[in-house]
């Protein structure tokens, strides 16, 4: 058990921030900014307050940045670090993560409802779950090739120095709010869904980083090497697939073919006796 456990990898506290931060943080502020204006534009047009209550749940739930990284093995630098939102368990987070929390799972999570709520089958589901992951990739991409931030020990699906696991487990935050509050809003009232869909997005994000990240979480904090942190990470993408599954069970109709296919009325046999009069 001694050789199995091992000591917690120590970030690379030497590590400094390129100046492309103020771009890569400016560009996250102008989406947030766009989601906002969108939000409000729908609360004044009378279509309800969910929109800016996913908004004001996903800058919340970026209470889980420190605690994934530490668990998962990113560090955003202090060294070269501007603007700084808090401090929590030692991991500075710097003032753009609030705001793409804010849009990318509360944002998205909005969107996700709305998807849901006009009818989606499973097909296009997983070509959403595909979408979104794309999304994730040209998000964090430039961050980690220009040096805003890095990962560190042994990860695993690292191409260009952004381990896809991650990307496989983002997208889901989103999916996982949309799918709850598609489904409690008709049995709440205004007051309630407001308060409820602002906690939905925050638990969504720690739901999905609990399911589906937990077995390359607990590699990459054992001594067992590349091998079994990349033998975590398929275990991480059947789990991100099979949650994908789950939700689909929720929210997903019948395909457009399926739906509108004619009822088959099944042939009588000859062998069958027919009644009179019948």
């Amino acid at each position: 058990m001694h050789q199995l456990l091992g000591t917690v990898v120590q970030p690379p506290v030497n590590f400094k921030a390129s100046s492309f931060q103020n771009v890569f943080s400016i560009a996250q502020i102008v989406v947030f900014a766009v989601m906002v204006a969108f939000a409000l534009r729908a609360l004044a047009r009378g279509k309800g307050p969910i929109f800016i209550s996913c908004l004001i749940g996903g800058a919340i739930a970026v209470i889980w940045e420190p605690i994934v990284d530490v668990l998962g093995q990113c560090w955003l630098p202090s060294r070269g670090q501007h603007w700084e939102a808090f401090t929590l368990i030692g991991r500075h987070i710097p003032l753009m993560m609030p705001f793409v929390y804010s849009w990318f799972v509360g944002g998205q999570g909005y969107l996700f409802y709305r998807i849901f709520d006009r009818g989606i089958d499973r097909r296009r589901l997983f070509q959403l779950y595909g979408l979104v992951m794309l999304v994730n990739i040209a998000l964090e991409s430039p961050g980690v090739l220009t040096n805003v931030y890095t990962y560190y020990g042994k990860q695993p699906m690292d191409i260009w120095g952004l381990p896809l696991w991650w990307v496989i487990i983002n997208p889901l935050m989103p999916m996982i709010a949309g799918a709850a509050i598609y489904k409690l809003k008709p049995l709440l009232t205004t007051p309630q869904l407001i308060v409820a869909v602002i906690a939905i997005i925050p638990c969504a994000d720690g739901a999905a980083n609990a399911i589906v990240g937990w077995p390359v979480i607990a590699a990459l904090n054992t001594n067992v090497g590349y091998a079994g942190t990349w033998v975590a990470s398929f275990i991480t993408l059947g789990l991100g697939l099979s949650v994908a599954w789950l939700i689909s069970l929720l929210v997903a109709r019948p395909s457009v073919a399926v739906a509108t296919a004619p009822a088959t009325v099944p042939a009588v046999q000859p062998s069958m006796p027919i009644a009179a009069g019948v």
